[in-house]
């Protein structure tokens, strides 16, 4: 590839890995920091670490896709960089764009334009002058270690086991265009003559300069028997206390312990942060709802929570580790009230009529559907709300139909019904009402407030009576809610 008298400036090379969190040194609520994922993310992420978004003098933005792809921090486009090639075999440009002070960044990976075998081992690589000189100034001395040390490639091929010694190269000889970082590699310019006499310049490159391991464990911090957690028939929830604690459990390469910056760990919508290397603890009780307002039954609900811990280093470098917990949610049922036996009961010898005792409300509204502003109407068809009409019914069949039928109703007073004879050996009995202003027993969000209602059918056959029960009744609000749970406002 020809020389086209180009200087080159210090490309800082940046990278993404895990995370935990810190009980140390200035915890603080935070966001649990996310990696790169868009321009937009890029641009945030670069003011964050302190790097510029667009370059020095004619504004080009810093490119997203190259930083995806290559992992080099470069400005403007491809296009943008004058006299740009394209090879079509490969899809590769001959440069990625700028760096900051606006000097081309060559592409290690665009074809030798060559007729002639290109082995890297045979060049004669020239002084390159206040350029390479003032790249190198800018290292310290690990990051000069690990590009004299490391195995050196040309676009993408080791050609052996190359290194800069055996390269015959020294700081002189070649521009640091890519620094390296704990995960990025390095990349260094060179020119040469070719064995035709025609000048060249190549790219190497080198793989990335450290390495970051962390540990995380997570669960619940009050271990209940077998990781079960009981949501008791009075209540409507059951707090469960978390606990995530992570450190850093080795490191390799360029990476010590003193690159780390901060560090943080999170999960369930909650995170903090602290500065340092760590360890990170974090404990916070998450509160489970119970599912529904009905409780005649257990229900079991398995659940799976995940907890992220990550650190962040001095070079740009993040790293996320990922850890899941699971466990077992109960909502026990209410229990079903003790029945005091009547003072009369009806004798077990004599065949009184089978009563069937039902309640129906006009509107029922609590059937599965999504209120209009996001409300879940969770099915109960024995829930229902002030001021709505029911319909208690007693059917009887097979047996001594009896006179009369005592309701005793949920926000009503009480009222006597004669049953009403369908057939030699059926009847009915029926009592419709509103129900009056009472208070709720679950609210609009499904939370449960009071224990359940019941309601009464005192049944009247010759000398002596039966009780018949409906339990397990929900009154919500009023009908008059309906108008902000389900209407739309007027066009």
């Amino acid at each position: 590839m020809r020389t086209k008298s180009i200087r080159l400036a210090v490309l800082v090379m940046i990278s993404l890995i895990v995370i935990c969190v810190n009980k140390d040194i200035s915890i603080v609520q935070a966001d649990m920091p996310l990696p790169v994922s868009s321009q937009s993310s890029f641009e945030a992420w670069l003011l964050k670490i302190g790097k510029p978004v667009f370059s020095k003098y004619n504004s080009h933005r810093a490119n997203y896709e190259i930083f995806k792809k290559y992992k080099l921090l470069t400005y403007g486009r491809p296009q943008d960089v004058p006299g740009i090639r394209y090879d079509s075999g490969s899809k590769q440009y001959s440069a990625h764009g700028f760096s900051y002070d606006e000097f081309t960044v060559t592409n290690t990976y665009f074809p030798d334009d060559s007729i002639y075998t290109t082995d890297p081992r045979k060049w004669k690589n020239l002084y390159l002058g206040k350029d390479s000189e003032i790249s190198w100034q800018r290292l310290s001395e690990r990051e000069k270690q690990h590009i004299k040390s490391a195995q050196i490639f040309y676009m993408g091929q080791p050609y052996g086991n190359m290194t800069f010694s055996s390269l015959s190269l020294t700081e002189n000889k070649c521009v640091v265009i890519a620094v390296p970082s704990w995960y990025m590699g390095f990349a260094l310019y060179t020119s040469h003559y070719n064995s035709r006499g025609e000048l060249r310049y190549g790219t190497l490159h080198g793989n990335g300069a450290g390495s970051a391991v962390l540990a995380c464990s997570f669960g619940a911090s009050a271990q209940s028997s077998g990781n079960v957690f009981h949501i008791p028939y009075n209540a409507n929830y059951v707090d469960v206390s978390l606990k995530a604690q992570g450190s850093v459990a080795s490191l390799s390469g360029l990476a010590v312990r003193g690159d780390i910056v901060r560090g943080g760990v999170g999960f369930c919508g909650k995170n903090q942060e602290a500065s340092g290397g760590g360890p990170w603890t974090l404990t916070s009780a998450v509160r489970y709802y119970c599912s529904s307002t009905i409780r005649t039954s257990s229900k079991v609900r398995n659940i799976s929570e995940k907890a992220t811990v990550w650190i962040e280093s001095s070079m740009g470098d993040m790293v996320y580790k990922e850890v899941m917990y699971s466990f077992t949610i109960i909502e026990d049922p209410i229990p079903a009230p003790t029945v005091t036996p009547t003072p009369t009961p009806a004798p077990q010898s004599t065949h009184y009529a089978e009563g069937v005792f039902t309640v129906r409300g006009d509107i029922e509204f609590f059937n599965g559907r999504t209120s209009y502003i996001g409300l879940d109407l969770l099915v109960n068809p024995k829930r229902f709300m002030c001021l709505e009409r029911l319909t208690l019914r007693v059917d009887f069949v097979n047996g001594i139909m009896p006179e009369s039928v005592v309701f005793h109703p949920v926000g009503a007073v009480s009222a006597e019904v004669p049953v009403m004879i369908t057939g030699p050996h059926s009847g009915f009995a029926e009592l419709k009402y509103y129900i009056g202003v009472i208070p709720s027993t679950v609210n609009w969000k499904n939370q449960r407030l009071s224990e359940p209602l019941s309601c009464r059918a005192r049944v009247y056959y010759s000398g002596t009576y039966k009780d018949l029960y409906i339990y397990g009744i929900d009154i919500t609000g009023s009908i008059y809610d309906i108008i902000y749970i389900q209407g739309k406002p007027a066009c």
